[in-house]
């Protein structure tokens, strides 16, 4: 693999039925009680190359399925090769993924959609950010957790007092990966990366909603010189989900605690 260009995926897989691929029927029970049947189309289009190991960069629009495109591919893998039973019986313990999120509403969602397919308590999920209590999160981390998602500082953190092993690392995800480099972290992403390469060379998928020239410049450090480039968005004006609506409302700072409570009624 090493010295080839990265390669665009031009086809979106086994189509949209979730039968189509590597999904346990545990899984596909689990998901059809959320009513998901079928696979979106960055989901069709990368969970082969996520599930065989590949680097990848994908991009498609907001809301358009990008957690379950990474999260269901990678679970369903360590089941197959039984990796949670053999990481707890590991002497040293850490976690096997490693999501880093510019935003700590972000971490609390990821965190919720691996926890959504997972079977009785095979693995734990532990959201890390600031603003909230260290020290659970560091009790946490001793007692050991397979999947780790967190913001940056955070992260950076806890690897610094040596709360997080990065030994265990089978895969980081870097998620809206232009938000973090725009919001001033990719100085914080090169430690945590420079951390995580002293002790491991984990797969590395990078999801992102555009592509500016510093997300390309970036990836170009972290993923493998034969990564994938799966773009579903390419030149569309429209770079967000048609399903997701989309409010701008004028509100005087004073009022804004008060304006908030009578959107949310109007929304629900």
């Amino acid at each position: 693999m090493n010295g080839k260009r990265p390669q665009e995926e031009t086809q979106l897989g086994k189509g949209p039925d979730i039968k189509n691929y590597r999904i346990s029927p545990k899984t596909i029970e689990i998901l059809a009680k959320s009513n998901i049947k079928e696979l979106f189309p960055i989901q069709q289009a990368t969970f082969d190359l996520i599930y065989d190991s590949h680097d990848i960069m994908g991009r498609d629009i907001t809301g358009s399925g990008k957690t379950l495109a990474y999260a269901l591919p990678l679970i369903e893998r360590y089941r197959q090769t039984q990796a949670f039973d053999k990481l707890k019986s590991a002497k040293v313990r850490g976690p096997i993924v490693l999501v880093v999120v510019p935003t700590r509403e972000l971490a609390i969602q990821v965190s919720a959609v691996f926890d959504q397919i997972k079977h009785s308590d095979e693995y734990r999920v532990l959201p890390v950010y600031g603003g909230s209590p260290i020290e659970p999160q560091t009790d946490g981390l001793r007692r050991g957790v397979e999947i780790v998602v967190g913001t940056t500082g955070r992260i950076l953190d806890h690897l610094d007092r040596g709360n997080l092993n990065s030994g265990n690392l089978n895969c980081v995800i870097l998620d809206e990966a232009d938000r973090m480099l725009d919001m001033g972290f990719q100085e914080d992403v090169e430690k945590i990366f420079e951390f995580i390469r002293k002790a491991s060379n984990p797969q590395c998928l990078l999801f992102s909603a555009t592509f500016p020239s510093w997300v390309q410049r970036v990836s170009a450090k972290y993923l493998h010189p034969a990564f994938t480039l799966v773009d579903l968005v390419k030149n569309l004006a429209n770079k967000t989900s048609s399903s997701v609506r989309h409010l701008a409302v004028y509100c005087p700072y004073m009022n804004r605690t008060s304006c908030l409570a009578d959107i949310s009624i109007l929304v629900v």
